[in-house]
């Protein structure tokens, strides 16, 4: 599509904005330059996003959570001394490919390493099956790098057939970000096809390498150039919620873990495009449109109207920096604040106003901010990045002549966060990945919220002014399967909708049937029915009942199903607390809920209750 045709495609609103940021574009002073430092052999300081990485590098140095890899299937006679020659030609141009990351003084600096030819690591296992090549791909990617050792990149040639090869191009996440890899990507098959045609033009050198970028970030900072974006941020993030508080498989522990998981799924090409038309004429973007889909289900799950997503930006903001290589990266934090009741078009406005305010003010560092937020509020941490979003646009094929170039999405088994979504878009489908800490979640949980997902975005594209509330996270053919499993009827009569009804008519119908299971403890419909019923009285002989609250303070486990329908059942209302949570917030909730009875195993009482019951 030539740019006539897409000029062609904006609203007349758009064009009349692009008109105007044109002509103060043109009217503007020339950006400022990055100045280059003299290479006399000393080190360099860190940017801030490698500041963090190299913090939490020293906590776990084995840890892989940061390796990036670009996993491509490549079909048809490859020449991997081509490759090798174009790998060493960038190493030499881009001096962020042999930095190493040392120690020295207490700090941390860059360290540039002269140029070296790049070690190929070759493998054959033609006739192995997918399991070998899936095993050797995920020992490339998880394999530690140290980080005073540059250069911080490896390739893996893994043959795995008659011209075909599998290559898994890993590199430390501090050297390097995904815009970065794509350009790196051009510019080794670019290199490739020179030498398949006799040719060994150089690239062009960059403009700015990355040492003078982080030198020069650290010196505008420290100018206060960016004051204005921090007092932004600081007006939006003061009285931030925590984020939400989602249905958990395990309880928290003590210290996050980087083991993770993936689920991935896809949205047709018809929904695909819904989405995009959707979002044209709402005059958005399809990644506000999908980052409002994700703060409905994120509210649904979490019980809030007010949202944190953490979402990666670029700092490229000067021209000189698009073809520079490096982690020019920074983390935003879209706040979303629903209204049920509001339809989801205007909820995408919304979405679409805070996705703006926060890309203006995108170059405040993230971890200065964590810093700025956490002396303002005096609260200890501010967890801002639990919850990650992100919308990828897929590079167009990039195959040399003669080859099939295919990418491949390899699970690495790890995960920087609670819950991430991660959107690919092809131009013709969105592809989803979930990724998730394994110490928090079961797969099938997170499985189960891909396809919420994508039942809400169907109702999304079929009723854009539906109430946010009204949205349903559920495919009318799942809907008809749980009403056959059996509480249709008792829906359909309307003459009791309360929960514990419907699951003693549900009960009734099948006794035998499993109802709850949690680790090895399970408990059939008839089981979990008698015990509820069994609390049910003890609770009432206490005094529970209608116009009274019960606290409910349990592990996740069998017995908290239990405990939840016997106090329904007795006809009072339930408090939840959690058995982790700081004793002064669990005593203030007691305290204002008003509750006399507590369902709790006594090895977990560590307050003052007035009555003790202990679950049988």
């Amino acid at each position: 599509m030539n740019i006539e045709d897409r000029l062609a495609q904006l609203s007349p609103q758009q064009r009349e904005l692009l008109a105007r940021r044109l002509g103060q574009r043109a009217q503007a002073p020339a950006a400022p330059r990055i100045p280059p430092q003299p290479r006399d052999g000393r080190g360099f300081p860190l940017s801030f996003a490698q500041e963090r990485l190299w913090f939490e590098h020293q906590m776990d140095p084995a840890s892989p959570a940061y390796n990036e890899a670009v996993v491509l299937r490549v079909r048809g006679p490859l020449r991997l001394d081509f490759i090798g020659d174009a790998l060493d030609d960038l190493i030499a141009r881009h001096e962020i490919l042999r930095t190493g990351i040392v120690a020295a003084g207490g700090t941390a600096e860059q360290v540039i390493a002269p140029p070296a030819p790049l070690p190929l690591e070759r493998r054959d296992l033609s006739g192995m099956g997918a399991d070998a090549v899936e095993v050797a791909i995920r020992e490339a990617i998880r394999r530690p790098f140290a980080l005073a050792a540059p250069p911080l990149l490896r390739l893996c040639a893994l043959e795995t057939g008659p011209d075909e090869q599998v290559l898994v191009f890993v590199v430390h996440h501090i050297v390097l970000d995904g815009w970065s890899a794509a350009g790196l990507f051009r510019e080794i098959f670019a290199a490739y096809g020179a030498r398949q045609r006799g040719e060994r033009a150089p690239a062009p050198a960059p403009q700015v390498q990355y040492a003078d970028y982080a030198v020069w970030e650290r010196e505008r900072f420290a100018a206060g150039a960016l004051n204005t974006e921090r007092d932004y941020w600081t007006r939006t993030l003061a009285d931030a919620p925590p984020p939400p508080a989602l249905p958990l498989d395990r309880p928290r522990p003590a210290l996050n873990g980087t083991a993770g998981g993936r689920v991935v799924f896809r949205c047709d090409a018809t929904l695909s495009a819904a989405l995009r038309t959707l979002a044209q004429s709402c005059e958005t973007t399809l990644f506000a449109t999908l980052a409002a889909a994700y703060g409905v289900l994120l509210s649904r799950h979490g019980g809030t109207d007010d949202v944190l997503l953490a979402v990666p930006s670029t700092t490229r903001d000067l021209p000189e920096l698009d073809s520079a290589v490096g982690l020019f990266i920074n983390t935003l934090v879209l706040r979303l604040k629903l209204d049920g009741q509001a339809p989801f078009r205007s909820f995408l406005g919304t979405v679409r106003e805070a996705a703006t305010g926060a890309r203006a003010h995108q170059l405040y560092p993230h971890e200065r901010l964590v810093e700025h937020l956490r002396r303002e509020r005096d609260l200890g941490p501010v967890p801002l990045t639990a919850l990650m979003f992100d919308v990828q646009k897929l590079p167009a094929g990039i195959a040399p002549e003669g080859l099939d170039v295919e990418y491949l999405d390899v699970d690495p088994g790890t995960s920087k966060f609670d819950l991430g979504l991660s959107i690919k878009d092809d131009g013709a489908e969105l592809m989803g990945t979930f990724e998730y800490a394994a110490d928090l979640f079961e797969r099938a949980s997170v499985a189960a919220m891909a396809r919420q997902f994508q039942a809400l975005l169907a109702d999304i594209a079929a009723r854009p002014d539906a109430a946010v509330a009204d949205l349903a996270l559920m495919s009318a053919d799942e809907a008809r399967q749980a009403l056959a499993a059996g509480i249709g009827p008792v829906l359909e009569t309307g003459s009791e909708r309360r929960l514990h009804a419907l699951f003693a008519a549900v009960a009734a119908r099948q006794p035998d049937a499993i109802a709850v299971v949690c680790g090895a403890d399970s408990l059939t419909y008839a089981e979990l029915d008698a015990a509820a019923n069994r609390l049910a009285h003890r609770l009432i002989k206490l005094g529970a009942g209608p116009g009274r609250a019960v606290a409910l303070r349990l592990e996740r486990s069998v017995d908290l199903i239990v405990g939840l329908l016997g106090i329904l059942k007795a006809g009072a209302a339930y408090v939840p607390l959690d058995p982790h949570w700081p004793q002064a917030r669990q005593a203030e909730i007691l305290a204002r809920s008003g509750a006399r009875i507590a369902v709790a195993r006594l090895a977990l009482i560590h307050i003052s209750e007035p009555t003790r019951l202990q679950l049988i």
